[in-house]
């Protein structure tokens, strides 16, 4: 299953591996690869109020709003289902 006009995990398209403590590929990278790193498997939820009442969102790396829900255990649901790895904030 894929979200929404994102790629599925078997046609990523131009993906980047970083294997961990790969120093020198991260400093060698162009803007543009940089920019896409994590956009197919990273994610966060962003909770927001709007004329509906709070929901929340799922937004991808890049920014991307790639999907919405009623309370955050079924957001944090929706990124297991997607293969979306979580990430928080500060």
């Amino acid at each position: 299953m894929k979200l929404p006009g994102r790629p599925s995990p078997r046609n990523t398209g131009n993906r980047i591996r970083i294997m961990s403590g790969d120093a020198a590929t991260l400093k060698n990278l162009s803007a543009d690869e940089f920019a896409l790193l994590g956009t197919e498997s990273i994610a966060y939820v962003k909770r927001v109020t709007g004329p509906e009442g709070v929901r929340f969102h799922i937004i991808t790396a890049d920014g991307q709003v790639v999907a919405e829900a009623e309370d955050y255990d079924s957001a944090r649901l929706a990124l297991d289902h997607f293969d979306l790895e979580p990430v928080t904030l500060q």
